[in-house]
């Protein structure tokens, strides 16, 4: 029984000191008072016990049952006034859990506070514990560091890597609430987003990969559906030919007339006189087909016109911008605008939804080739490369010319 109470004397006593070491820094005079006054008590009680050798009663059982639920009353609510309220030592225990590294010093290098995380990056970098802030700032800044620390770049500047694989951006700002000036070193601890860089920039390397190969993909696509057009053009040329010569050999064996013959020798003429210049057909439809096939949309407001020589240069020039708006304006959409200008001449406009030209447009390849036509016709051309490129083709009014040529 005597070891029984010699244990919960002590456990009172140490339960009291803990109170009273609580109220010392909570500066909590009345706590301090009567865990003092309780100590005092529970002393005198056990030197009175002990000098008159009395046997412990109820009533000294009572006192100390008394004391063991004051203690742990006032036990119970420390601990629950520190879960609701901050104070110094929560502040530093919540920073000591960080993973962020932090640490103030004065201008001569005094240190003020430092984190353990602080002090993990310092022995990387420096070789010892962060014992001087200014040396520490020095060996951070000018990215001199000891051990297996490493430095690596990253957005707009450098961060650090530690051994761990812990990556840290480190700044440095001013401080003004201490008493002389001062100075903080942050380590903000980035490695998720670090490492969620690194992947990102990866994949976007693998997609600029493969944006390229489908664009040269697009490129050859485009080429084999023209090429597609060119051969079966030259496969009507091929047929027209053949009838042609299948009527000569017909004429000589008299089994066909001589109007038949000339009308399928002028046909085949004709359609070697169109492609002398350039190989590909002039037919509206066959142009849009082709847009269609490697995904240009083509818009057309108005009424493009229907002459032989008007319809060739038209649709020479379709097909030229729409090779321009697929292949180096990267859009998907060509507008195209027929209308009568102020000087009553048929005017047809091309514009597209892709990107401007960044320069002056060189007139080589199928340009040189779509002026050399419209100059052959009499039309004007003019290209505008900025804000966004405009071909404007304008066609001569014919029953003026005619009329002029009387």
């Amino acid at each position: 029984m005597n070891i029984f109470f010699g244990t919960w004397i002590l456990v009172l006593t140490l339960a009291a000191f803990y109170i009273m070491s609580d109220a010392i820094q909570r500066r909590r005079t009345f706590y301090l008072f009567l865990m003092f006054v309780n100590v005092a008590v529970l002393y005198l009680i056990v030197e009175c016990v002990m000098e008159s050798e009395m046997p412990l009663s109820g009533t000294w059982i009572f006192l100390f049952a008394a004391l063991t639920v004051i203690e742990t009353g006032l036990i119970v609510y420390l601990h629950l006034w520190r879960k609701r309220h901050i104070s110094l030592a929560s502040i530093k225990d919540g920073l000591d859990g960080l993973t962020d590294g932090l640490c103030y010093y004065y201008e001569d290098g005094r240190l003020v506070f430092v984190k353990p995380a602080m002090n993990d990056i310092a022995r990387e970098v420096t070789g010892r514990f962060a014992t001087d802030g200014r040396l520490l700032w020095d060996c951070l800044a000018n990215s001199r560091a000891f051990g297996s620390a490493c430095y690596y770049d990253w957005g707009s500047g450098q961060v650090l890597g530690m051994p761990g694989g812990n990556i840290y951006r480190i700044v440095r700002n001013r401080c003004s609430f201490l008493k002389s000036p001062a100075y903080e070193i942050i380590a903000y601890d980035i490695t998720e987003e670090y490492n969620l860089g690194l992947k990102l920039r990866e994949r976007n390397e693998r997609l600029a990969g493969q944006k390229k190969r489908l664009l040269e993909i697009n490129d050859t696509i485009s080429d084999l559906t023209i090429e597609k057009e060119i051969l079966q053009t030259k496969v009507n040329i091929h047929d027209d030919l053949g009838k042609a010569l299948v009527g000569v050999r017909s004429y000589i064996s008299d089994n066909i007339g001589k109007k038949e013959l000339l009308g399928l020798m002028n046909t085949a003429i004709s359609m070697i006189d169109a492609q002398k210049i350039n190989d590909r057909p002039d037919d509206y439809a066959t142009v849009l087909k082709a847009a269609a096939d490697i995904g240009v949309n083509v818009e057309i407001t108005g009424d493009l016109p229907e002459g032989e020589d008007d319809k060739q240069l038209i649709a020479a020039a379709m097909r030229e911008c729409i090779t321009n708006t697929f292949r180096h304006a990267k859009g998907d959409t060509l507008y195209i605008r027929s209308y009568v200008n102020d000087n009553s001449e048929k005017a047809v406009q091309f514009t597209n939804n892709g990107e401007a030209p960044r320069g002056t447009i060189t007139e080589t390849g199928g340009l040189s080739y779509l002026r050399h036509l419209a100059e052959r016709r009499g039309a004007g051309m003019h290209i505008t490369s900025s804000p966004q490129f405009v071909l404007l083709l304008t066609l001569p009014d014919v029953k003026r010319n005619e009329y002029e040529n009387i």
